[in-house]
């Protein structure tokens, strides 16, 4: 009778030790095909539940560091965890597999990238020279790790021979409680062109949230400066409720996108010409919003640019007038359509 009972309660040991290996398989699995979606903020809190239950793992600590690294604003939390991941490399790393226990070599890379956020230049070059002596030479980030060898050299001597900088914010106007970010200024500094998860005015994107990070999806603006004062930002209508450009670019592997730009007649101490400076509204437009569709995996080859027109309009330049800006400001645009 006890055996029988032994080998029942062996038995049920088997099926939870079992079970428990299949729900870590699948949270693994999970995870992981959430990183190569790069939705890493939402991928992260199940790596963290994973290398809870095994804190030695150098692969489950590379993957949150991983997604740290990777998040907007936390990147020195990934430290620790790639501490630990440096110290079970392999050069034959297995990125799928559940039971793999060692990290990439590239994990010395990323240590070296929390320092570099850390500010200790020493360490950064510690570890970019510890994944230069470990990786071969013919490893895809061995030249990214020579450069960034020479920029911690750099680095040294920006901060052995400081500038006095005064960091300020530019103005409510432009600066809302929402993520604004990705400026692009031409040379004149006659406007700004940014990316912003505000809600419009309209509020016909407050529903709009993108599901990878909870926030309303990208909108660019344009905001003018008139002796030194910015006007309000309005969104360029090349914005959408949604991904639609970028899903139908990937689709359909093209994305026309049509300019026109406009440049009041308010003399410009940049430009010889106003219309030098109505066609450089344009192609800094192009600019930005290429940056853009790049960084959402759209391909350059994939997106053609037409400069359908540049052209100086509006009232004469009056000194008087000049001090109402808006009587200029609403000739100096740039109007985007995608085909």
């Amino acid at each position: 009778m006890k055996k029988n009972c032994f080998i029942f309660h062996y038995s049920c040991s088997l099926l939870g030790a079992y079970a428990k290996d299949e729900t870590f398989k699948q949270d693994f699995k999970g995870a992981n095909t959430l990183i190569e979606e790069k939705q890493f903020k939402v991928s992260l809190p199940i790596w963290l539940k994973l290398q809870e239950q095994q804190p030695r793992n150098s692969n489950l600590n590379y993957k949150v560091g991983l997604c740290y690294m990777n998040s907007a604003n936390n990147k020195i939390k990934s430290l620790p965890y790639f501490s630990v991941a440096i110290q079970n490399t392999t050069k034959n790393y297995n990125p799928y597999s559940y039971i793999e226990k060692k990290a990439p070599v590239d994990a010395f890379l990323h240590l070296a990238k929390a320092h570099h956020y850390n500010y200790d230049n020493d360490k950064v070059t510690r570890f970019y020279q510890s994944f230069k002596n470990t990786a071969t030479n013919k490893h895809y980030l061995y030249l990214t790790a020579n450069h960034s060898l020479e920029q911690c050299e750099n680095a040294k001597s920006a901060v052995a021979n400081p500038v006095n900088t005064k960091i300020k914010n530019m103005c409510a106007t432009i600066n809302s409680p929402f993520g604004d970010y990705s400026p692009v200024i031409p040379i004149d500094e006659s406007s700004i062109y940014f990316t912003s998860r505000i809600i419009r005015e309209d509020r016909s994107n407050l529903y709009n949230i993108d599901f990878k990070d909870r926030n309303h999806f990208e909108d660019i603006y344009v905001s003018n400066n008139y002796e030194n004062e910015s006007s309000k930002p309005t969104m360029l209508n090349i914005n959408t409720d949604g991904p639609e450009a970028v899903e139908r670019a990937k689709r359909t592997r093209r994305l026309v996108i049509s300019i026109k730009s406009s440049a009041s007649k308010v003399p410009s101490e940049t430009f010889k010409t106003n219309d030098a400076l109505a066609y450089k509204i344009a192609i800094d437009a192009s600019r930005h919003i290429k940056s853009e569709l790049i960084s959402k995996g759209i391909s350059s080859k994939y997106i053609i640019f037409k400069i359908v027109d540049s052209s100086v309009n509006g009232p004469k330049f009056n000194i008087e007038e000049a001090r109402k800006p808006k009587v200029y400001e609403k000739y100096q645009y740039v109007t985007i359509t995608i085909k």
